[in-house]
Parts: C-alpha cells; sequence; structure tokens
C-alpha cells in the first residue's frame, strides 16, 4: 500500500509548483518565490519517503526534486542570482540535473540512470548511457527554444520520460529472457 501511494505521488512536488505559480496565468516574482518554498517542502517530504524504499529512486524524480528544493533553498537564503538563472534557463535547468543525476548514476552506482536492480551492469551501464544520450540531446533542444514553454518543457521531458519507461521495460524485459 505505501508503494502504490508513494507512485500515485511522484510528480506530486513538480505538480504543486506549477499549479500554485502558473495558476492565474503569468506569475510574479512573489508567486514564484511561494511557489518554491511550498514545494520544496513537497519536494523534501516526498525525497525521504521514497528514500526508504528497497527499490532504487527514479533518478528523473530525484533530479525535480533537487531542482524543487535548490529553488527554495535559494529563496530562504535569499539567493536572487541563483533564482534568475533559473529564471534565464527555465525549464533547461531541470533537464540540466537530470543529466547531472543521469552521470553520476551511470558511473558511480549499481542500478545506473536507468535505476533497475539484479541486472547485468554491462547492460544497465548500456541502457543508461542510451537515457543519458537522450537527456543530453532534450537539454540542448530545451536551451535552444527555452522561450517556448512547448518545446523548451513539455516535449523534452515527455522525451526522457516516455524513454525512461520503455528502456527500463526492454531491459526487463532482456533480462527475463536470459
Amino acid at each position: 500500500m505505501k508503494q502504490f501511494i508513494i507512485n500515485r505521488f511522484e510528480f506530486l512536488p513538480l505538480s504543486v509548483f506549477l499549479v500554485y505559480a502558473l495558476w492565474n496565468g503569468e506569475p510574479s516574482l512573489d508567486r514564484w518565490r511561494i511557489a518554491f518554498e511550498i514545494s520544496a517542502v513537497a519536494a523534501l517530504i516526498h525525497l525521504v519517503a521514497i528514500l526508504t524504499q528497497k527499490k532504487p529512486v527514479n533518478r528523473l524524480i530525484l533530479a525535480v526534486n533537487f531542482y524543487l528544493m535548490l529553488g527554495g533553498l535559494a529563496v530562504v537564503s535569499k539567493q536572487w542570482w541563483f533564482l534568475e538563472m533559473y529564471n534565464y534557463f527555465r525549464a533547461t535547468s531541470i533537464l540540466f540535473l537530470m543529466a547531472v543525476i543521469g552521470f553520476i548514476t551511470t558511473y558511480f552506482t549499481k542500478t545506473g540512470y536507468i535505476g533497475i536492480l539484479d541486472v547485468d551492469k554491462g547492460k544497465t551501464k548500456g541502457f543508461s548511457l542510451y537515457l543519458l544520450i537522450i537527456t543530453i540531446i532534450c537539454l540542448v533542444i530545451s536551451h535552444s527554444f527555452r522561450e517556448n514553454t512547448f518545446l523548451a518543457g513539455i516535449v523534452p521531458f515527455i522525451i526522457v520520460v516516455n524513454s525512461q519507461i520503455y528502456l527500463k521495460r526492454t531491459l526487463a524485459k532482456y533480462e527475463t529472457e536470459q
């Protein structure tokens, strides 16, 4: 039951952020700040919950939670330069964190960026590299179109999330056939 609840709320911190910041059209600076504070708390609570699981943490969710917590920390510590950087790069900031986490987990963890337990380490690394390459390509696309919310945020995220799902399923299927 706990796992079911955790899975249903994977993107809740990001949803809280987006709903609060964007609910009434173009967000004001104060709404951005409050959205970061609220969603940072939600991300921290969510992170604690998912770190208690036995299965590997979804690396994409981890990146989103770090993005929100860093934004919340920047607001609380009045690091406006950091929020300006977030504002300039927009959705590209999240994809950058995904790429950083992807690199670290690909090269320094057993489960890789793909995040699957009990799979051949060579296959895990290979599939993780595929996902990392896809993430980096989406990062470049996002940065190129950063003024366009659809092309900079929505499309790259759909591609990365669906690539992760496809690669995980393919790797799991491959392992069961062996």
